[in-house]
């Protein structure tokens, strides 16, 4: 092989890696828009039953600092996540003259929350962890079947209608399958 076809070669393949890249950016962009678009649906009214469970126990955990769930119907790992999130909710709206404490968080959210802006940071949360896990169907898929696989696989994920859907929910739902 010539040293002009060696670097011919070398330059496909550098071609072909950015081209991969770019199409798991573009496919990775596309999943978190799916996910993120419409994530404020219903509010203020809370129509999944789920949601309630996990918003408001992170809620509780904040008030009382008490980190044991005390039931465990639901991932506690996941619900720690949301805690940490809506404390930063919580600091964020203090910031911009929505709070004054914790105090001001509601107790319970169930049918109808007062603080909807607590359930849009919730849901993002899981939007974020349904866009990882469209990257890990890519991650799976290359390692096992090559790129072209793992491309389609977070492409299929992405445009999942019940991974979507699923997303758009402050629940443990996708992040259990993440």
């Amino acid at each position: 092989m010539t040293a002009s076809l060696k670097q011919e070669v070398v330059l496909s393949e550098q071609a072909g890696r950015w081209v991969v890249r770019l199409l798991l950016i573009l496919i990775l962009l596309l999943a978190l828009g799916l996910r993120l678009y419409g994530v404020n649906f219903g509010l203020p009214f809370v129509s999944h039953p789920d949601e309630p469970h996990v918003v408001d126990h992170a809620v509780a955990t904040i008030k009382n600092g008490d980190w044991n769930p005390h039931r465990f119907i639901y991932p506690s790992g996941y619900q720690y996540v949301q805690t940490g999130v809506l404390s930063l909710h919580l600091l964020w709206g203090i910031g911009r003259g929505l709070y004054t404490s914790a105090g001001d968080l509601p107790d319970s959210s169930h049918i109808i929350t007062g603080a909807p802006d607590s359930y849009l940071w919730a849901r993002a949360t899981t939007a974020l962890f349904g866009t990882i896990a469209v990257l890990l169907a890519y991650l799976v898929g290359r390692r096992v079947f090559g790129p072209a696989a793992g491309l389609s696989a977070a492409l299929l994920l992405a445009l999942s209608p019940g991974h979507v859907e699923h997303s758009h929910f402050a629940t443990t739902d996708v992040p259990m399958a993440t």
